[in-house]
């Protein structure tokens, strides 16, 4: 069953994103995300989440 999470996060932002899926055969894809965070000021990123916000989950 899928869960919003519109309660919990309004969008996506500087500190916030959102990955469908966190691609083994394409790493590059989601570490430049928690490359950029972790030179920023941080932040959450939320795999198994699409942009709309519906938990998708992780297989």
């Amino acid at each position: 069953m899928k869960t919003e999470l519109r309660i919990l996060l309004t969008a996506e932002s500087t500190d916030v994103d959102f990955k469908v899926s966190l691609e083994k055969a394409k790493p590059k894809s989601w570490l430049k995300t928690v490359v950029a965070f972790s030179n920023g000021i941080g932040g959450s990123i939320l795999f198994g989440v699409d942009d709309e916000r519906h938990l998708i989950g992780l297989s």
